[in-house]
């Protein structure tokens, strides 16, 4: 790599940070996501390259079968001419997951996506923590907290800050207290977003990573005394929640009050079944859903939101799964899932904390939506711009072996180039 190279790779490597951390800035216009600034780096990066790079076979795919959605969506609904413009603009917001796809990424590309994540989830935290300091020196504060301090649309991204300080590159020395003081901060904010989606995410995704881990040390007939690292990883993770609880018992009784009584004493469930009730209008939203697509199977609304069918005209889905299925029926939902399928499994071996986080987030998305937001879309968008990255280097690198780099030809020569791949992006294992 040349000094040149190296330069221009630093001021992309801080660039991406910057840019990552304004697109996890949420965004909200009439209710509508708008902030998807995040474009702006693939479409530089393409711009002052003059090329893209290949797509793997399963994002071309993708990108015909929704295309094919949304050409289906107009050609049955001619009457719904007066929502083409709305129904455009939702398709270039959909397909914004293929984004960084079209870009090559390197592993401190990745590096400062982690460290965007992690900054904005401090950050978002910090302030949550403030206000409620300050709503709390003006007179007794109880659950009216959540309208003040709460957040439903940015839990996700405090769940994958988590993850990542947990399970990230571990250092010595001063960057463990920082990373100490980064999970006391984040998990703090987690309980002030008085969101019982966070909550289940937060904990359903320690209890599944604390079963895979048993269940791995089973497979492998391993007995033996957790590593110093896992140790220390418990414990800031104690530590951080000694913290909250003791700073902010509100929370604690805020949940408690709020999900976990309710499902000892199965009003929750009962809940279900009236219309008005956070839980009653989730079951809702699936009977109109699946009302509509026994209608249009193949197209769904053909990306336009729940308010199309929806007797109240507005509302959202609830439900991030939900919200696809509907926006592109059938077909297009099963291509979804194949691509998260795809994504987990490259994440799984390729970096551990990106893993959990994505599961987090697809445990959270149970009962909110998370990509449809413009920082959700970036999350989902940069980790399948990895796995695109991570294809094509394995790609490369099979066609060195044999003495031709793609899309090259037969005979050409190969210059070999020394880069960082991102498998293994600095997460233990």
């Amino acid at each position: 790599m040349t000094a040149d190279t190296a330069v221009a790779s630093g001021r992309f490597r801080w660039g991406l940070f910057v840019i990552s951390c304004a697109a996890l800035f949420p965004i909200g216009v009439d209710e509508l996501s708008v902030n998807y600034l995040f474009v702006l780096v693939p479409v530089a990066w393409v711009v002052s390259r003059g090329r893209v790079e290949h797509l793997p076979p399963l994002l071309q795919m993708a990108a015909v079968v929704f295309g094919l959605v949304f050409v289906l969506s107009i050609v049955i609904a001619p009457d719904q001419v007066d929502l083409l413009a709305r129904r455009v603009a939702s398709f270039l917001v959909f397909v914004t997951f293929l984004a960084f796809s079209f870009v090559r990424l390197r592993a401190e590309d990745v590096d400062a996506f982690k460290l965007a994540v992690v900054t904005m989830s401090v950050a978002f935290s910090l302030y949550a923590i403030f206000a409620f300091l300050e709503a709390s020196a003006a007179g007794p504060v109880h659950f009216e907290a959540k309208n003040l301090v709460g957040s439903q649309r940015y839990g996700f991204v405090y769940v994958a800050g988590l993850w990542i300080l947990l399970l990230g590159q571990r250092r010595g020395g001063r960057a463990q207290i920082v990373r100490l003081a980064g999970l006391i901060v984040v998990t703090a904010g987690l309980g002030l977003t008085f969101s019982r989606s966070a909550f289940i995410a937060t904990v359903g995704s320690i209890a599944l990573f604390a079963a895979a881990r048993v269940v791995q040390r089973v497979v492998k007939l391993e007995i033996k005394i957790p590593g110093p690292k896992v140790i220390v990883g418990l414990v800031f993770a104690v530590v951080a929640l000694a913290v909250t609880l003791r700073s902010f018992p509100l929370t604690i009784e805020f949940y408690q009050e709020t999900l976990l009584a309710p499902i000892a004493d199965r009003s929750l469930f009962e809940s279900m079944g009236q219309s008005g009730t956070s839980e009653g209008i989730r079951v809702v939203r699936v009977q109109e859903t699946l009302s509509h697509l026994a209608s249009y199977p193949l197209t769904g609304t053909g990306y336009l939101g729940i308010w199309t069918i929806s007797p109240s005209g507005g509302g959202s889905a609830h439900n991030q799964l939900l919200d696809v299925l509907l926006r592109v029926g059938i077909a297009g939902f099963l291509m979804y899932l194949v691509i998260l399928a795809s994504l987990m499994r490259f994440l799984a071996r390729a970096d551990t904390s990106l893993f959990w986080g994505l599961v987090a987030i697809l445990i959270y998305g149970f009962f909110h939506e998370t990509f449809k937001e413009s920082q959700g879309a970036f999350v989902l968008a940069f980790l399948v711009g990895m796995m695109a990255q991570d294809w094509r280097d394995r790609r490369s690198s099979r066609a060195r072996q044999n003495g031709v780099l793609p899309g090259h030809g037969r005979g050409a020569h190969v210059q070999q180039r020394l880069r960082p791949t991102l498998a293994g992006t600095g997460t233990d294992h």
